[in-house]
């Protein structure tokens, strides 16, 4: 390893060494997170329905590859 090298690791080192001794004790704010989507608004009703059928189709491969 050459000495330059070296020296470059020593002063990387020391700058990361100096950022986590000025941090200090830092701490996170408090988050308020909505438990429903943000995009969602209650007073519109919803425009689709999902119906669900029990025919013949069900039964059939999804990938003719046999």
């Amino acid at each position: 390893m050459s000495a330059k090298s070296m020296a470059l690791k020593l002063l990387h080192a020391g700058a990361m060494a100096l950022v986590v001794s000025a941090s200090g004790n830092v701490q996170a704010a408090p988050l308020s997170i909505s438990d429903v989507p943000l995009f969602l608004n209650p007073a519109v009703p919803p425009l689709n329905m999902i119906i669900m059928g029990r025919d013949h189709k069900l039964y059939y491969e999804a990938y003719n590859d046999a």
